[in-house]
């Protein structure tokens, strides 16, 4: 049971820092993807045709089978959001040929707070 039942808009349903219960528990995938995103704000991201799983390839220090995990995680818990009908202007979607849809992802104002949480406090294991 997470602190607050649920209820709130970030809650992933097992305590969340929004609502001043637990802490939050990253992947170190989720962390660079996070730290990408404080650098870049916008990044392409693809819908997979085959397996309805986000492509992004703009990580290539990942495993490419932890990046639809991490960035759904990150979706999940409010960290990022995920734009598939807002493409990036300008971007070659090559790469994504695979992919029926394509858009961009960003840090929410949830995200950006853990990105400087990170930057102040640091990484606990």
């Amino acid at each position: 049971m997470s602190c607050c039942g649920g209820n709130c808009a970030g809650c992933p349903g097992g305590g969340c820092a929004g609502c001043g219960g637990g802490a939050l528990t990253l992947h170190p995938a989720e962390i660079d993807i996070l730290r990408e995103l404080a650098v870049c704000p916008f990044l392409p991201v693809g819908l997979n045709s085959r397996t309805g799983e986000p492509v992004c390839r703009e990580f290539p220090g990942l495993d490419e089978a932890l990046v639809p995990l991490a960035v759904q995680a990150l979706e999940k818990r409010g960290l990022i959001r995920i734009d598939y009908d807002i493409p990036l202007s300008g971007f070659d979607y090559a790469g994504y040929d695979g992919c029926f849809r394509r858009g961009s992802l960003a840090l929410t104002a949830r995200g950006q707070a853990v990105i400087e949480s990170l930057a102040v406090q640091g990484i606990s294991e």
